[in-house]
């Protein structure tokens, strides 16, 4: 079967061409891997990319989306007499050679349309796609970002038109989320610390088994700040721990926006990049320089931020002001509602359900992408969410269920279904949040609600040495060890960002 490579860039930036564990960076292992799999060998990049070292392959630019990878497939299809592709990342530096060959055999074995690898970590086994199957690809893509799956997303709107064939890991790698890519600063640390091992020129099943047994290598930077900007709520939330703490329907301060921006600055030189929440135990709603604490987020190109709100308690024009600030994605927003029925809303929240419906009518009409309405599931409303969601949706709205989280025994056991995994794996949370309060304190985790287990705090102390203070913690739930906050916990395995 003649085959050509094609190393796709669409992700593309300065860490894939940063030395790995001073050795090659991983554009420079992708292409030597390309260059052994094939003489003929493609390069796609995105319009805007860093420059390209001396004997680079003169790259077609593409943009990252969908269609541009499915016409650029195309496009190199009238110019070679290639029957199949096979999609190596650009900048993922241990694509598995063997494992690519396997894909290849497969596929032709079985004159399969389509060929993919499942179970091994992300950027470890390529994706092979044949020549006649890129009309329908073409026919089916659209103007969605591309994401690292590449090729499958736009197959699965039609699947069955297509003949496809898996490669099975022999060990379940998914529910890990390993990026084995060097986009970004955390990635590139992990990729960094993996290089330096004795692992790959061994079997891809066996570097899989060796990273399911290493999990502490995979805790990197944090990707999540939770922040409390704001002490205070209009509403107490029968579901919310922090009425427990507090008169929160009493209680106003908010952080000085000079603090925070600065605090933001210290984020983006440690993470570079991040999603910021502004919701942390208050509501952001009332801060009255809101519009200004999301700007300065907003201004680090690499950050992004993710307002949770009741919906209640807005200045009408900071609302529009705030929410039109950035429409491309980086700006999220979550209204949480719980019910739409007014003596439901009113038993779990209070009073306020028409001024939260019209916050999100006015985040739907700015910002429709981007706006979801929230309910956490419990025993008092389960019996209410198809309501919930049906007219929500046909409003034309976004919706997303919460698990109830009962803070580690703290609130009633009020789940209605336990969806953790089979085999607890090591927390989420643990290993990419980072939660600050008011007063600077760090805590073990959102669930360490009188920061029994403080990790220190941001005026006071540097973030790389209180995220390090965390690790230990990390590393035990590594080996299976569960301390006893952590070992009442049903938050471990929900992944935020």
């Amino acid at each position: 079967m003649k085959y050509d490579v094609v190393l796709t860039g669409l992700h593309f930036t300065e860490y894939a061409l940063t030395p790995l564990a001073s050795g090659p960076s991983a554009f420079a292992r992708a292409l030597d891997l390309a260059r052994r799999l094939s003489p003929r060998h493609h390069l796609l990049l995105p319009p805007t990319h860093p420059p390209l070292p001396d004997g680079a392959p003169t790259p077609l630019t593409v943009p990252p989306t969908q269609r541009g990878l499915a016409e650029a497939l195309a496009t190199l299809a009238a110019r070679t007499d290639a029957e199949a592709f096979l999609i190596l990342h650009a900048d993922a530096p241990f694509t598995h050679h063997g494992l690519a060959t396997r894909l290849l055999d497969q596929h032709e074995r079985y004159l399969a349309d389509y060929t993919f690898a499942e179970g091994y970590p992300d950027g470890l086994a390529p994706e092979v796609i044949s020549r006649r199957a890129l009309s329908a690809l073409t026919r089916l893509a659209g103007d969605e970002p591309l994401t690292r799956k590449a090729l499958f997303p736009i197959l699965q709107k039609d699947i069955n038109a297509f003949d496809i064939e898996t490669v099975l890991s022999s060990h379940d790698a998914r529910l890990l989320r390993i990026p084995l890519f060097a986009d970004t600063r955390r990635n590139h640390l992990l990729c960094d610390r993996l290089a330096a091992l004795p692992l790959w020129d061994k079997d891809a099943d066996e570097i899989t088994a060796y990273l399911l047994s290493h999990k502490e290598l995979l805790r990197t930077l944090p990707a999540y700040y939770q922040i409390q900007v704001v002490r205070g709520c209009p509403q107490a939330c029968a579901y919310c721990p922090y009425p427990l703490e507090e008169d929160v329907r009493a209680v106003r301060a908010f952080m000085e926006p000079a603090r925070f921006a600065g605090l933001v600055d210290r984020i983006a030189a440690f993470s570079d990049d991040a999603v910021i929440g502004l919701s942390l135990w208050g509501e952001p709603g009332l801060h009255p320089a809101v519009a200004e604490l999301a700007a300065s987020v907003l201004a680090h190109p690499r950050l992004s931020l993710l307002v949770e709100t009741s919906g209640i308690g807005w200045d009408p024009a900071a609302l529009e002001r705030t929410a039109s600030l950035d429409t491309t994605g980086r700006l999220m927003w979550i209204v949480s509602l719980d019910a739409v029925d007014p003596a439901l809303y009113r038993s779990l929240r209070g009073d306020g359900l028409e001024e939260a419906l019209r916050t999100v009518e006015t985040l739907h009409r700015i910002v429709p992408d981007h706006t979801h309405v929230q309910a956490v599931r419990m025993k008092e409303n389960d019996a209410h969410l198809r309501t919930f969601y049906q007219r929500l949706t046909e409003r034309g709205y976004k919706v997303i269920f919460q698990q109830y989280d009962s803070f580690c025994g703290r609130l009633p056991d009020r789940m209605v279904v336990d969806i953790s995994p089979l085999t607890r794996i090591p927390c989420w949370h643990l290993a990419r949040d980072m939660v600050i309060l008011f007063d600077g304190t760090v805590p073990l985790c959102r669930e360490d609600l009188d920061a029994a287990h403080p990790l220190g705090n941001v005026w006071e102390d540097e973030l790389e040495e209180l995220w390090e203070r965390g690790r230990p913690w990390y590393e035990r739930h590594a080996r299976e060890e569960y301390p006893e906050l952590c070992a009442r916990c049903t938050e471990y395995f929900n992944f935020n960002f």
